[in-house]
């Protein structure tokens, strides 16, 4: 007998008035379960404010938020390597508050990957792929420069390149943390045992990709005699033991003893221990809007003259982890990711994304949801008041205008 039979019988025999009085209190129950349930369904992310900053399309780095400690402000901040060549930090209110020159660390280093503010006298840079590092005050001077170039080679012979993830990391004094690229082997080009052709080729780069320390760091950074160390080798082998193409911007985040690694061809972050580099913990995250992280591209015959054309092609369409954000007054961890695509409908300004929110054991326990294209999941910061979240500019009034505009969001 079904249970909607069995209740409509309790209700006409008189035998079951026990049961029926059970079934009531029940039925009660789950439809006072089931309105709760929906009253956190709707729930609603809630918009403070909106805020404007006078920026030009050139200053679309960002640096993210800076904490002055003396102060006790926080500052967003955006630089620019071309046209301005400035650092410009904003407060909460879109007004402009300081502004340092780049020039000289640009002519320094010949280009600016990414910054890490450590003071407003000690602001680190990094260059792109040059493997030099320099340090600038508030007035933009270099009082500390380091080239890297011949210290970036391991025991093996082999050569990497040293870059900071896609968004910056809080670095710590004296230390600094990037990711280790591998370029070459000197040993196997002196004594040419490298493969010449192009599939012998890919898998002999990416076979010692996939073997390669994924981090270089750079300890007693101001001092005479920096030492540059490599840790965690063979992450890759972690998602993948057979050898396929391995390209992307390498992204981790630090976040008190703790980094957590996260890549495009996966859907878990990766907790390491910050002092010893071992892994910790495996999280594997889910959405209910778009399935995270990808396949790698296998290296064969086939797909070779095609590498290009699948890695863009991926890079658009894929759901991925973009971004890990950690408040430390609620203890709870913001996941950004941004939402699968087509090709067809492929269009950077109107891709959806989420925010998986992970509690403090680094259980998933919510997701939220923008789908209206009314914001990009790119620059999502954290303050004190709340996510700052990036407005798209479908119309391109906003560049038109020199301006960038984000809405600061309270989630429940």
């Amino acid at each position: 007998m079904k249970l909607w039979q069995l209740i409509h019988l309790s209700f006409n025999t008189r035998k079951h008035r026990y049961f029926k009085s059970t079934c009531v209190v029940l039925l009660s129950l789950i439809f006072a379960i089931a309105f709760i349930h929906c009253q956190v369904k709707e729930e609603k992310v809630t918009v403070i404010k909106t805020i404007n900053l006078a920026l030009k399309p050139s200053y679309s780095n960002q640096v993210g938020l800076y904490y002055d400690k003396n102060k006790k402000t926080e500052a967003l901040c955006f630089f620019s390597s071309k046209d301005e060549k400035k650092l410009k930090l904003f407060n909460l209110d879109g007004v402009l508050i300081d502004s340092i020159p780049l020039e000289e660390a640009t002519k320094v280093l010949d280009n600016v990957g990414n910054i890490s503010i450590l003071s407003l006298d000690t602001i680190i840079i990094n260059s792109n792929y040059t493997n030099q590092l320099a340090v600038i005050n508030r007035t933009g001077k270099v009082w500390k420069q380091l080239n890297l170039e011949d210290r970036l080679i391991d025991t093996e012979s082999n050569c990497y390149d040293f870059a900071s993830p896609f968004y910056a990391v809080e670095q710590k004094a004296n230390t600094a943390l990037f990711s280790a690229y591998w370029r070459e082997n000197r040993r196997e080009k002196i004594t040419d045992t490298v493969p010449r052709d192009l599939l012998g080729h890919s898998i002999y780069f990416n076979r010692h990709v996939q073997n390669a320390p994924f981090f270089v760091s750079i300890n007693q950074l101001f001092s005479d005699s920096a030492i540059v160390k490599f840790h965690y080798p063979g992450f890759y082998k972690t998602i993948s033991q057979e050898v396929c193409l391995l390209a992307e911007i390498s992204n981790f985040t630090i976040i008190g003893n703790s980094i957590y690694v996260h890549s495009f061809y996966s859907n878990n972050l990766y907790k390491l221990n910050r002092l010893t580099y071992q892994l910790e913990k495996t999280i594997p995250l889910k959405s209910k809007f778009t399935t995270i992280g990808t396949h790698f591209i296998k290296l064969n015959t086939e797909t070779i003259p095609l590498l290009q054309d699948s890695i863009t092609y991926k890079g658009k369409t894929s759901g991925q982890i973009e971004k890990l954000i950690f408040d430390k007054n609620t203890n709870r961890y913001y996941v950004v990711v941004r939402h699968s695509s087509t090709p067809e409908a492929f269009d950077k300004n109107r891709v959806g994304f989420s925010i998986l929110v992970l509690n403090e054991q680094l259980e998933q326990v919510n997701e939220y949801a923008f789908t209206d294209f009314k914001y990009r999941s790119y620059g999502t910061i954290l303050c004190s008041k709340g996510l700052l979240l990036f407005h798209n500019d479908t119309s391109k009034l906003l560049i038109k205008n020199e301006t960038i505009r984000y809405s600061l969001f309270r989630l429940p």
